[in-house]
């Protein structure tokens, strides 16, 4: 039995439509709603605990060839990259591999009036400090995410 060709480099690409940043703006209470809604509604006091969540979070998620980085507005209004790693595309399935965690969260993906949607499909991790990994894709990523018409390091332009 032979193995299947692998995919070539095009077909993994991130694509150009996706290669920009966007930006993700929720509030405590739509957070522990998308919590509520995928399942994991129990989880939201924890994952906020967690993450040390204020009453509003602003995340800028920027996709390049082949990498993703998620960006977020610190209390004092500095940013910090703190989740960084590959991204690919196979077929209609966007897959996010996490250098710190090890571990990859798959999505389908579709952008329509310049908002981004990731639905999730699949995840290699079990627990990140203690809570379910899924339960941080199904907070950050559940509603259709904005496209943002800056870049790192602009952020500010796009509040």
């Amino acid at each position: 039995m032979s193995e299947p060709p692998s995919p070539s480099a095009a077909e993994e690409a991130v694509p150009s439509e996706l290669q920009r940043t966007w930006l993700i703006r929720l509030g405590r209470e739509q957070i522990r709603a998308d919590l509520a809604t995928a399942g994991f509604g129990r989880w939201a006091d924890r994952f906020f605990a967690s993450e040390g969540l204020a009453t509003r979070v602003v995340m800028a998620l920027t996709y390049g060839e082949s990498t993703f980085e998620i960006a977020w507005r610190e209390a004092d209004g500095e940013w910090t990259v703190g989740w960084w790693g590959t991204a690919r595309v196979e077929g209609a399935v966007l897959t996010m591999h996490d250098t710190h965690f090890l571990l990859d969260d798959s999505y389908r993906w579709r952008i329509r009036d310049d908002r981004l949607t990731l639905t999730f499909r699949h995840t290699t991790g079990t627990l990140i400090r203690g809570i379910p990994s899924q339960v941080y894709s199904r907070a950050y990523f559940s509603r259709p995410i904005p496209a943002g018409g800056c870049a790192p390091p602009n952020f500010e332009t796009c509040l």
